[in-house]
């Protein structure tokens, strides 16, 4: 559970006034002041300040000018946004993301970054339900413009995004919200076992192949031979033995 911060440290992310908890809205500049949890400690403090009062973790959006990056479905220059320790680039005519390789790695090995990724999602209209692609299109890559590849992420989560191997990875609106809520759900680690399953039925299957081979060979090599034609002094098998013995031999 949220734990209440002290009131002394709650302050209104719009002026810095001090503020109560339960007070709604801000006695000095009269904003809103909406109570959200901190993702690393669960603190209680208000939608839109920057950084946790009891933790220090920084929680807030900020938006640092052009990422220099174009949104590759053509809507314009991607904005460059800071969300806690992670920044990319977002899309403000589509609501993309543009993450690249690095940061995308981050956010998967922090429980801390995909807590904060998964309060900002929440805490805007990011949320909203998106109708689901029905046309498939290949996009370019927002560095090199080549043209990136469609990946279901970790192969079971249902969620194709576009990725660059070189340079990282585009999510449409609601797409990056998904893929942390798979991984926090324990997905990545279903994924590594069903990956351990299909290797070893790939074995199992390559030593029943192997057995086959192998009993197929002996069987050839053991046939009974058969008579030549006159003339020919040399040993032969029936056709479908001197086929298979010359093809396992």
């Amino acid at each position: 559970m949220s734990e209440p911060a002290p009131a002394s440290e709650l302050r209104c992310p719009s002026c810095g006034a001090p503020a109560s908890e339960d007070a709604g809205t801000c006695t000095y500049c009269h904003a809103n002041l909406a109570v959200v949890g901190c993702p690393s400690c669960f603190a209680h403090l208000f939608a839109g300040m920057r950084y946790c009062p009891k933790c220090g973790t920084e929680v807030s959006r900020t938006e640092e000018g052009d990422s220099g990056f174009s949104c590759p479905d053509g809507h314009g220059v991607l904005t460059k946004v800071r969300v806690g320790i992670l920044t990319f680039g977002e899309c403000s005519g589509c609501h993309g993301l543009w993450v690249d390789a690095e940061q995308f790695a981050r956010l998967i090995d922090s429980q801390e970054s995909r807590a904060t990724m998964l309060r900002w999602h929440e805490q805007s209209d990011r949320s909203l339900v998106v109708a689901e692609q029905t046309v498939i299109k290949y996009r370019p890559c927002p560095r090199c413009t080549k043209f990136m590849n469609r990946v279901n992420f970790a192969r079971v989560s249902k969620v194709i995004i576009d990725v660059c191997k070189s340079h990282g990875t585009w999510f449409d609106r609601d797409e990056l919200a998904r893929v942390v809520t798979f991984v926090q759900d324990g997905g990545l680690e279903r994924s590594r076992e069903l990956d351990h399953e299909r290797a070893a039925d790939d074995r199992r299957r390559q030593a029943e192949q192997q057995h086959m081979v192998a009993d197929l060979k002996r069987d050839a090599l053991s046939a009974p031979f058969m008579s030549q034609p006159r003339g020919d002094d040399s040993p032969a098998r029936d056709p479908i033995s001197r086929f298979l013995a010359q093809f396992l031999s």
